[in-house]
């Protein structure tokens, strides 16, 4: 292990400063992804609230049609597949603002990808800047060599890569999809403002050398306790992506970096932009941009009180899609 294991509680500190350790060290390599999207066209199509605009590059975005009203059943099992659980076996979100850099592409691709993350997460409700100023949390990072770039990052900055035990950091760091994310949590308790981990409130970073915050008693529905994103690392294989459109590319980044998703290999029977690069989808059914689903989701997440016992968030997060997508 290269470091000394337990951040405690100066947790936003130790994490903007390793984020920007490993943004700065990218640098001199950032032309290897030069000939990736560069080398194809952006799409003119990507859902949202209205069309991204960077010098360069234009996506308009024009509703998806929800061709049908979706089962409950089916809404609940795109909940669980959207949402993996931290540390205290609850769902996370952003408390903090969403504010990503990305890096490894041609600077109108690299803003494009960013404004796109920004632009979705103030759609669906997801704390941003208003004047855009913010300390980066979200690295996105599009390289040729994920692989080396995931092994600096397990050497040198292991706290990015979220909670694990030192046994499992290997298999954690290893890149094996043309896209991957990284979350760093955090666990707030039920009293205090910083805590040192284990002291009974605040919020710790999710870190196993430490005990988390401690919660209440007496509910079978909440815990006291929230799970919150702290950081988050997206990591793209520039050669593995060079073929799609930068538009499908940005709002597939965009639900990485706003949600933790459980799986990116299934392909369920409602449609998200995760099965863009799922292996099990046929092609003819792979969206190139964020569906209505991935949209109500995220409004639901947001919108949804994260500090209940999981099936409790699950059924709020599917009953608030439900309504928003007028199923049945």
């Amino acid at each position: 292990m290269a470091e000394k294991r337990g951040i405690g509680s100066s947790r936003s500190a130790v994490l903007a400063a390793r984020l920007g350790a490993v943004l700065l060290g990218f640098g001199p390599c950032a032309a290897w992804a030069g000939a990736g999207l560069a080398a194809s066209q952006p799409d003119k199509a990507s859902t949202g609230s209205s069309a991204t605009v960077v010098p360069g590059v234009t996506v308009v975005a024009p509703k998806s049609p929800q061709a049908t009203p979706v089962p409950l059943p089916v809404i609940q099992n795109f909940v669980r597949s959207h949402g993996a659980t931290t540390r205290i076996g609850q769902l996370a979100k952003w408390h903090d603002d969403v504010c990503p850099t990305t890096i490894g592409l041609p600077p109108a691709f690299n803003a494009f990808v960013s404004q796109r993350v920004t632009e979705v997460a103030a759609n669906v409700g997801a704390p941003v800047k208003a004047d855009g100023r913010c300390t980066t949390k979200i690295a996105i990072i599009f390289s040729p060599e994920p692989q080396k770039l995931l092994d600096h990052i397990r050497q040198k900055h292991w706290v990015l890569l979220g909670f694990h035990y030192p046994a499992q950091l290997k298999r954690i760091a290893t890149f094996n999809h043309p896209i991957q994310a990284w979350y760093a949590t955090g666990t707030e308790g039920s009293g205090g403002n910083i805590a040192v981990p284990g002291s009974g409130g605040g919020l710790a970073l999710d870190d196993s050398c430490c005990a988390t915050p401690g919660g209440v008693a007496g509910s079978h529905f909440s815990v006291g306790l929230n799970s919150q994103f702290l950081s988050v690392v997206i990591v793209a294989d520039a050669n593995k992506v060079a073929d799609y459109k930068i538009g499908a590319i940005a709002d597939y980044v965009a639900l990485l970096a706003l949600t933790h998703a459980n799986s990116l290999d299934a392909c369920g029977e409602m449609a998200s932009i995760i099965d863009l690069m799922s292996p099990t989808c046929a092609a003819a059914s792979k969206p190139d941009a964020m569906t209505d689903g991935d949209i109500a989701y995220l409004k639901a997440l947001y919108a949804t009180n994260l500090s209940n016992v999981l099936w409790v968030e699950q059924d709020s997060i599917a009953d608030r899609m439900q309504q928003g997508l007028g199923s049945k």
